[in-house]
C-alpha cells in the first residue's frame, strides 16, 4: 500500500487511529486537554532542538532562505507556548477574565504570524534578495488578515457582539431574584475552590447569584468555569 511507504501518511494514519480509539472511551474535554498538552510538549522539544540553529540564523542576519526556514518554526512555536503559559497562569491564579482578552494575547499572535511570514519569504531567497512573488504572497496574506479583522471589528461596532455582551449581563427578576437572561441562562460565579457554572435545572440553580451569564456550558468552560464537583482539569479546552 502506498501510504505504508510514506512516513507522513503512515504517521498520520496511526496517530489518527489511536486518537479516535481513545476518544471512544475518554470524554471529549479530557481528550482535548491531553492533545493540547502533547502539542505543547512537542512544540517545546522543537524549540529546544532548533533554537540554537535559529539563533545562529538570526545572528547572521537571516539573509538566506534556509535560515528563514530554520527560524520560522522556532518563532511561531515560541509565541504559541508563551501564549499557553500566559493563559495557564491567568487561570491558575484565578486572575480576572479580562486578562485572557488583553493585548498580550494579540501581541503573541502577531509574533506567531511574523514567524509564519518567514515561510512565505524563504523560497528562493538568497544573499538577502527575496523574489518578488514572495512579497506578493506576504502582501496577500496581510490583506486577507486585515479583511477578516475588518469584518470582525465591523460586527462589534455594528452591535452584533456588543449587543450579545449587553444581553448576557445578570438581570433582576420581578420577584427580586438576581438571575440570567434567557439568551444566556447559564450562571457563573466564584466559589470555594474555583469558578463554577450552573445550568438551568441543576442543583441550586435558582439560589445561585450569578457573577457572569453564559449562553451555554461551552461558553462557560471557555472562560475557565466548571461544574460543581467536576474534577479540575488543567487549562480546560476552549472552543471557538
Amino acid at each position: 500500500m502506498i501510504w505504508l511507504q510514506n512516513r507522513f501518511l503512515t504517521g498520520g494514519v496511526i496517530a489518527s487511529a489511536i486518537y479516535w480509539l481513545l476518544a471512544a472511551y475518554v470524554p471529549g474535554p479530557q481528550m482535548i486537554a491531553v492533545a493540547n498538552s502533547i502539542f505543547v510538549g512537542v512544540a517545546i522539544a522543537v524549540i529546544i532542538t532548533w533554537g540554537p540553529s535559529a539563533w545562529r540564523a538570526f545572528r547572521d542576519g537571516g539573509r538566506e532562505g534556509w535560515q528563514q526556514l530554520v527560524a520560522a518554526p522556532v518563532i511561531t512555536l515560541s509565541a504559541f507556548v508563551a501564549l499557553r503559559i500566559y493563559v495557564a497562569v491567568v487561570r491558575a491564579f484565578d486572575m480576572p477574565d479580562e486578562l485572557v482578552n488583553s493585548p498580550v494575547i494579540g501581541y503573541l499572535l502577531l509574533i506567531s504570524g511574523c514567524g509564519c511570514m518567514l515561510y512565505l519569504s524563504s523560497p528562493g531567497t538568497a544573499n538577502g534578495v527575496t523574489p518578488p512573488k514572495n512579497w506578493l504572497w506576504i502582501v496577500g496574506a496581510v490583506a486577507i488578515g486585515m479583511l477578516i479583522a475588518g469584518i470582525g471589528i465591523g460586527t462589534v461596532v455594528g452591535g452584533g457582539e456588543g449587543q450579545e455582551a449587553r444581553d448576557t449581563r445578570a438581570i433582576i427578576l420581578s420577584d427580586g431574584v438576581i438571575s440570567c437572561p434567557p439568551v444566556a441562562p447559564v450562571k457563573g460565579n466564584h466559589g470555594k475552590g474555583g469558578r463554577f457554572f450552573h445550568a438551568p435545572g441543576g442543583d441550586n440553580y435558582r439560589a445561585t447569584v450569578p457573577e457572569h451569564c453564559f449562553p451555554d456550558e461551552w461558553a462557560a468552560r471557555n472562560r475557565g468555569y466548571r461544574k460543581p464537583g467536576e474534577p479540575t482539569i488543567p487549562d480546560l479546552p476552549r472552543r471557538g
